[in-house]
């Protein structure tokens, strides 16, 4: 009698693997990096949908502090901006998927990312914004996570 269940999905042969099962807490992860990818999408198409809008009211506003060395927003950079932030979604996307696939890549990059998260909110703290501290300890959390414990170690290997 099998100890452990273990999923099976079958290939287009016909034929049946097993396929590994993700740790809760990296499912965890991967859900949050769903949602980070969906508001980079949702802010990707605001800006894009209201691109013109938005950098004549961004003009607006450097004209009204007397701004002369600001440089014209235009549209079209507005548009970038919202071009930059959709890809930057589908990039969290992707990465979410394939954390949970257990891809080591995936574990590398969200590795990276969170550290470099964390640094950036320690510099933040020491530069007395103590709003970060909650990014610091989820970062910290998640790249240390990912990076030291056993049964990720073994998913990721697998």
């Amino acid at each position: 009698m099998p100890s452990k269940k273990t999923n099976t999905r079958s290939t287009k042969r016909g034929s049946a693997r097993t396929t590994k099962k993700a740790p809760r807490a990296v499912k965890v992860i991967a859900i949050l990096a769903y949602i980070a990818a969906a508001l980079w999408i949702l802010g990707g198409v605001i800006f894009i949908g209201a691109s013109s809008f938005i950098s004549s009211g961004l003009n607006d506003l450097a004209a009204m502090d007397h701004q002369p060395m600001l440089p014209e927003i235009t549209p079209t950079i507005v548009l970038l901006f919202g071009c930059i932030l959709l890809l930057g979604g589908l990039l969290g996307i992707l990465i979410g998927r394939n954390l949970w696939r257990g891809k080591q890549w995936a574990r590398i990059i969200v590795i990276i990312i969170t550290l470099c998260g964390t640094l950036n909110a320690f510099l933040a703290i020491a530069h007395g914004n103590y709003l970060a501290i909650p990014k610091l300890l989820l970062d910290g959390f998640i790249a240390g996570y990912l990076l030291l414990d056993n049964d990720v170690k073994k998913f990721f290997k697998q």
